[in-house]
Protein backbone atom coordinates (compact mmCIF):
# COMPACT_ATOMS: atom_id res chain seq x y z
CA UNK A 1 0.00 0.00 0.00
CA UNK A 2 2.70 2.34 0.99
CA UNK A 3 4.88 1.55 -2.51
CA UNK A 4 1.12 2.04 -4.30
CA UNK A 5 0.80 5.78 -2.57
CA UNK A 6 4.36 6.74 -3.21
CA UNK A 7 3.87 5.92 -7.06
CA UNK A 8 0.55 8.04 -7.32
CA UNK A 9 2.55 10.76 -5.90
CA UNK A 10 5.41 10.35 -8.16
CA UNK A 11 2.99 10.83 -10.43
CA UNK A 12 1.07 13.97 -9.39
CA UNK A 13 4.12 16.20 -9.29
CA UNK A 14 5.01 16.34 -12.88
CA UNK A 15 1.24 17.13 -13.27
CA UNK A 16 1.38 19.61 -10.54
CA UNK A 17 4.43 21.14 -11.96
CA UNK A 18 3.31 21.08 -15.66
CA UNK A 19 -0.19 22.76 -14.59
CA UNK A 20 1.81 25.37 -12.92
CA UNK A 21 3.71 26.38 -15.85
CA UNK A 22 0.95 26.38 -18.66
CA UNK A 23 -1.32 28.63 -16.30
CA UNK A 24 1.94 31.38 -16.30
CA UNK A 25 2.50 30.80 -19.08
CA UNK A 26 -1.01 31.31 -20.13
CA UNK A 27 -1.12 34.19 -17.91
CA UNK A 28 2.06 35.23 -19.40
CA UNK A 29 0.59 35.09 -23.20
CA UNK A 30 -2.66 37.19 -22.16
CA UNK A 31 -1.04 39.69 -20.42
CA UNK A 32 1.47 40.52 -23.69
CA UNK A 33 -1.90 40.64 -25.55
CA UNK A 34 -3.19 42.84 -23.64
CA UNK A 35 -0.37 45.44 -23.84
CA UNK A 36 0.07 44.92 -27.30
CA UNK A 37 3.33 42.94 -27.87
CA UNK A 38 5.76 41.20 -26.71
CA UNK A 39 8.33 43.64 -26.78
CA UNK A 40 6.18 45.96 -25.34
CA UNK A 41 5.36 43.36 -22.40
CA UNK A 42 9.28 43.82 -22.01
CA UNK A 43 9.50 47.42 -21.49
CA UNK A 44 6.93 47.64 -19.10
CA UNK A 45 8.53 44.95 -17.34
CA UNK A 46 12.08 46.41 -17.07
CA UNK A 47 13.36 43.59 -18.85
CA UNK A 48 16.11 43.67 -21.18
CA UNK A 49 15.68 43.09 -24.68
CA UNK A 50 16.60 39.57 -26.77
CA UNK A 51 19.23 39.74 -28.85
CA UNK A 52 19.45 37.36 -31.70
CA UNK A 53 22.62 37.88 -33.08
CA UNK A 54 22.78 38.08 -36.90
CA UNK A 55 26.62 40.17 -37.65
CA UNK A 56 29.65 38.78 -38.97
CA UNK A 57 32.98 39.04 -37.48
CA UNK A 58 35.38 41.23 -39.97
CA UNK A 59 38.79 41.28 -40.16
CA UNK A 60 40.39 44.93 -40.25
CA UNK A 61 44.36 44.93 -39.82
CA UNK A 62 44.71 41.54 -38.09
CA UNK A 63 41.88 42.32 -35.52
CA UNK A 64 38.41 40.77 -36.16
CA UNK A 65 35.13 42.75 -35.30
CA UNK A 66 31.79 41.38 -34.62
CA UNK A 67 28.95 43.82 -36.59
CA UNK A 68 25.18 43.23 -37.18
CA UNK A 69 24.01 45.14 -40.11
CA UNK A 70 20.64 45.25 -40.65
CA UNK A 71 17.97 47.41 -42.62
CA UNK A 72 17.66 48.99 -46.37
CA UNK A 73 17.90 53.14 -46.89
CA UNK A 74 20.57 55.50 -46.06
CA UNK A 75 21.78 57.36 -43.84
CA UNK A 76 23.09 54.45 -41.87
CA UNK A 77 22.66 54.57 -38.13
CA UNK A 78 25.98 53.66 -36.03
CA UNK A 79 25.20 52.38 -32.66
CA UNK A 80 27.74 52.94 -29.97
CA UNK A 81 27.09 50.69 -27.01
CA UNK A 82 28.17 51.89 -23.24
CA UNK A 83 30.81 50.20 -20.50
CA UNK A 84 31.57 46.44 -21.56
CA UNK A 85 28.65 46.20 -23.89
CA UNK A 86 27.95 46.06 -27.13
CA UNK A 87 25.57 45.06 -30.32
CA UNK A 88 23.45 42.99 -28.04
CA UNK A 89 22.47 46.25 -25.70
CA UNK A 90 20.59 47.39 -28.79
CA UNK A 91 17.83 44.86 -29.30
CA UNK A 92 15.07 47.36 -29.25
CA UNK A 93 16.35 50.44 -31.14
CA UNK A 94 17.93 47.93 -33.42
CA UNK A 95 15.24 46.03 -34.80
CA UNK A 96 12.71 49.44 -34.55
CA UNK A 97 15.46 51.78 -36.84
CA UNK A 98 16.08 48.85 -39.16
CA UNK A 99 12.44 49.16 -40.00
CA UNK A 100 13.31 52.77 -41.50
CA UNK A 101 16.54 52.93 -42.69
CA UNK A 102 19.90 51.11 -42.44
CA UNK A 103 21.32 50.57 -39.23
CA UNK A 104 24.60 48.68 -37.79
CA UNK A 105 25.73 47.99 -34.05
CA UNK A 106 28.94 46.60 -33.32
CA UNK A 107 31.35 45.40 -30.48
CA UNK A 108 34.09 47.65 -29.96
CA UNK A 109 37.78 46.12 -29.63
CA UNK A 110 37.81 43.31 -26.44
CA UNK A 111 33.98 43.12 -25.91
CA UNK A 112 31.69 40.25 -27.11
CA UNK A 113 32.85 38.56 -30.57
CA UNK A 114 35.59 41.28 -31.04
CA UNK A 115 39.20 41.38 -30.90
CA UNK A 116 40.99 43.24 -28.54
CA UNK A 117 43.85 45.65 -30.13
CA UNK A 118 46.00 46.27 -27.35
CA UNK A 119 46.00 49.62 -25.61
CA UNK A 120 44.15 51.99 -27.36
CA UNK A 121 42.43 55.62 -27.74
CA UNK A 122 39.26 56.92 -28.78
CA UNK A 123 40.84 58.21 -31.97
CA UNK A 124 42.21 54.56 -32.46
CA UNK A 125 38.22 53.03 -31.63
CA UNK A 126 36.89 55.42 -34.28
CA UNK A 127 39.41 54.89 -36.69
CA UNK A 128 38.90 51.13 -36.72
CA UNK A 129 35.47 51.33 -36.12
CA UNK A 130 35.50 53.72 -39.91
CA UNK A 131 37.55 50.78 -41.27
CA UNK A 132 35.20 47.70 -39.96
CA UNK A 133 32.78 49.73 -41.98
CA UNK A 134 34.35 49.84 -45.16
CA UNK A 135 35.21 46.57 -45.47
CA UNK A 136 31.82 45.59 -45.05
CA UNK A 137 30.63 47.58 -47.93
CA UNK A 138 28.55 50.29 -45.81
CA UNK A 139 28.88 53.70 -47.09
CA UNK A 140 28.15 57.15 -45.61
CA UNK A 141 26.09 59.57 -44.67
CA UNK A 142 26.28 58.05 -40.80
CA UNK A 143 24.35 59.11 -37.92
CA UNK A 144 26.28 58.23 -34.90
CA UNK A 145 24.31 57.16 -31.33
CA UNK A 146 26.00 56.45 -28.08
CA UNK A 147 24.97 55.21 -24.87
CA UNK A 148 26.28 56.55 -21.90
CA UNK A 149 29.93 55.44 -22.57
CA UNK A 150 29.43 55.15 -26.12
CA UNK A 151 29.16 59.12 -26.02
CA UNK A 152 32.53 59.81 -25.96
CA UNK A 153 32.82 57.58 -28.94
CA UNK A 154 30.62 58.50 -30.68
CA UNK A 155 31.84 62.14 -30.77
CA UNK A 156 35.09 61.27 -31.29
CA UNK A 157 33.82 59.29 -34.33
CA UNK A 158 31.60 62.19 -35.68
CA UNK A 159 35.09 64.74 -35.41
CA UNK A 160 37.16 62.65 -36.86
CA UNK A 161 34.82 61.65 -40.24
CA UNK A 162 32.76 65.09 -40.19
CA UNK A 163 32.30 65.18 -43.49
CA UNK A 164 30.56 61.73 -43.51
CA UNK A 165 28.23 62.30 -40.69
CA UNK A 166 25.14 63.82 -40.87
CA UNK A 167 24.02 63.78 -37.05
CA UNK A 168 24.71 62.51 -33.42
CA UNK A 169 22.07 61.02 -31.17
CA UNK A 170 23.81 61.13 -27.30
CA UNK A 171 21.47 58.87 -24.85
CA UNK A 172 22.30 59.61 -21.49
CA UNK A 173 25.86 60.29 -22.04
CA UNK A 174 29.37 60.03 -20.32
CA UNK A 175 30.44 63.92 -20.55
CA UNK A 176 34.54 64.16 -18.53
CA UNK A 177 34.59 67.45 -20.27
CA UNK A 178 31.51 68.76 -19.33
CA UNK A 179 32.21 69.90 -15.49
CA UNK A 180 29.57 71.88 -14.09
CA UNK A 181 31.32 72.45 -10.85
CA UNK A 182 33.81 74.67 -12.27
CA UNK A 183 30.97 77.13 -13.09
CA UNK A 184 29.23 77.66 -9.83
CA UNK A 185 29.67 78.61 -6.64
CA UNK A 186 29.97 75.37 -4.42
CA UNK A 187 31.23 73.94 -0.59
CA UNK A 188 34.30 73.38 -1.70
CA UNK A 189 33.70 69.13 -0.08
CA UNK A 190 30.95 68.70 -2.38
CA UNK A 191 33.08 69.76 -5.35
CA UNK A 192 35.98 68.04 -4.22
CA UNK A 193 33.04 65.06 -4.09
CA UNK A 194 32.18 65.58 -7.59
CA UNK A 195 35.60 65.62 -9.40
CA UNK A 196 37.21 62.51 -6.76
CA UNK A 197 33.83 60.63 -8.66
CA UNK A 198 35.01 61.58 -11.95
CA UNK A 199 38.93 60.76 -11.37
CA UNK A 200 37.23 57.43 -10.22
CA UNK A 201 34.58 56.53 -13.26
CA UNK A 202 38.24 57.94 -15.44
CA UNK A 203 39.73 55.54 -14.10
CA UNK A 204 37.43 52.61 -13.92
CA UNK A 205 36.69 53.19 -17.68
CA UNK A 206 40.39 52.96 -18.97
CA UNK A 207 40.74 49.78 -17.19
CA UNK A 208 37.67 48.38 -18.12
CA UNK A 209 38.36 49.18 -22.03
CA UNK A 210 42.36 48.64 -21.54
CA UNK A 211 42.50 52.76 -22.67
CA UNK A 212 44.74 55.28 -22.47
CA UNK A 213 42.97 57.65 -21.17
CA UNK A 214 45.03 61.17 -20.64
CA UNK A 215 45.60 60.72 -24.81
CA UNK A 216 41.89 59.86 -25.11
CA UNK A 217 41.00 63.21 -22.83
CA UNK A 218 42.87 65.28 -24.56
CA UNK A 219 40.96 63.77 -28.25
CA UNK A 220 37.89 64.42 -27.07
CA UNK A 221 38.87 67.68 -25.23
CA UNK A 222 40.10 68.08 -28.94
CA UNK A 223 36.58 66.87 -30.57
CA UNK A 224 34.25 69.17 -32.54
CA UNK A 225 30.97 68.48 -33.48
CA UNK A 226 29.60 71.97 -33.55
CA UNK A 227 27.14 72.84 -36.32
CA UNK A 228 26.27 69.39 -36.43
CA UNK A 229 22.41 68.46 -35.66
CA UNK A 230 22.63 66.68 -32.18
CA UNK A 231 19.49 65.11 -29.97
CA UNK A 232 20.45 64.87 -26.28
CA UNK A 233 18.92 62.24 -24.30
CA UNK A 234 18.95 62.57 -19.93
CA UNK A 235 17.32 60.76 -17.23
CA UNK A 236 16.21 63.63 -15.19
CA UNK A 237 19.51 64.88 -13.41
CA UNK A 238 17.47 65.52 -9.58
CA UNK A 239 17.92 61.84 -9.27
CA UNK A 240 21.50 61.91 -9.84
CA UNK A 241 22.13 62.86 -5.78
CA UNK A 242 21.53 60.58 -3.18
CA UNK A 243 19.64 62.12 -0.26
CA UNK A 244 17.63 65.36 0.16
CA UNK A 245 18.02 67.77 -3.01
CA UNK A 246 20.11 70.37 -2.01
CA UNK A 247 19.46 73.87 -4.03
CA UNK A 248 23.49 73.65 -4.89
CA UNK A 249 22.41 70.47 -6.57
CA UNK A 250 20.11 72.88 -8.67
CA UNK A 251 23.16 75.69 -9.44
CA UNK A 252 24.74 72.29 -10.53
CA UNK A 253 22.01 71.10 -12.99
CA UNK A 254 21.56 74.65 -14.63
CA UNK A 255 24.99 75.04 -15.25
CA UNK A 256 25.02 71.90 -16.92
CA UNK A 257 22.10 72.82 -18.78
CA UNK A 258 23.95 76.19 -20.18
CA UNK A 259 27.13 74.05 -21.02
CA UNK A 260 25.39 71.58 -22.85
CA UNK A 261 24.77 74.20 -25.81
CA UNK A 262 28.90 74.39 -26.19
CA UNK A 263 28.71 70.75 -27.83
CA UNK A 264 26.75 72.09 -30.87
CA UNK A 265 24.04 75.14 -30.96
CA UNK A 266 22.03 72.88 -33.24
CA UNK A 267 20.87 70.31 -30.24
CA UNK A 268 17.58 69.24 -28.79
CA UNK A 269 17.13 68.30 -25.26
CA UNK A 270 15.07 65.40 -24.28
CA UNK A 271 14.36 64.12 -20.65
CA UNK A 272 13.37 60.55 -20.70
CA UNK A 273 10.52 60.51 -17.63
CA UNK A 274 10.74 57.39 -15.74
CA UNK A 275 13.57 55.74 -16.95
CA UNK A 276 16.37 54.65 -15.30
CA UNK A 277 20.17 55.02 -17.26
CA UNK A 278 19.40 52.47 -20.03
CA UNK A 279 17.14 54.64 -21.84
CA UNK A 280 17.31 52.05 -24.65
CA UNK A 281 15.66 49.30 -22.09
CA UNK A 282 12.86 51.34 -20.60
CA UNK A 283 12.18 54.29 -23.44
CA UNK A 284 13.53 52.55 -26.61
CA UNK A 285 10.49 54.68 -28.34
CA UNK A 286 12.44 58.01 -27.21
CA UNK A 287 15.73 56.90 -28.69
CA UNK A 288 13.74 55.84 -31.63
CA UNK A 289 12.16 59.29 -32.44
CA UNK A 290 15.51 61.25 -31.81
CA UNK A 291 17.20 58.86 -34.65
CA UNK A 292 14.55 58.85 -37.06
CA UNK A 293 14.08 63.20 -36.80
CA UNK A 294 17.74 63.14 -37.73
CA UNK A 295 17.25 60.58 -40.64
CA UNK A 296 14.40 62.67 -42.00
CA UNK A 297 16.31 65.69 -42.07
CA UNK A 298 19.38 64.46 -43.54
CA UNK A 299 17.43 62.70 -46.58
CA UNK A 300 15.50 66.20 -46.86
CA UNK A 301 18.89 68.30 -46.88
CA UNK A 302 20.13 65.52 -49.22
CA UNK A 303 17.20 66.11 -51.47
CA UNK A 304 17.19 69.39 -51.29
CA UNK A 305 20.57 69.41 -52.65
CA UNK A 306 20.31 66.79 -55.06
CA UNK A 307 22.60 64.64 -54.26
CA UNK A 308 21.40 61.34 -52.45
CA UNK A 309 24.60 60.28 -51.21
CA UNK A 310 26.29 63.42 -49.75
CA UNK A 311 25.61 63.74 -46.16
CA UNK A 312 24.58 66.75 -44.79
CA UNK A 313 26.43 69.55 -42.97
Amino acid sequence: MLKKRRAEVKWWIPRLVLAVVVGLSSGVAIDVWRVGGWQIWQIRHRLPPLYLARGSTIEVNGARAYLDCRGTGSPTVILEAGLGSGASGWGFVLEWVAAQTRVCAWDRPGIGGSDPIGHHTLEDTARHLRATLAAAGEEPPFIVVGHSLGGVYARVFASSFRPEVSGIVLVDPYLPDIRPVEHVALDEALREDWLSGLRATNDRVAAAEDLDWEASYKQLSAASIEGLPLELLFVDQRFRWEGPFDPAEGDLIAAWRRLLGGLSAEYRLTIAEDSTHMIQYDRPDLVVDAILRLVDRSTATRRARGSPNKPAP
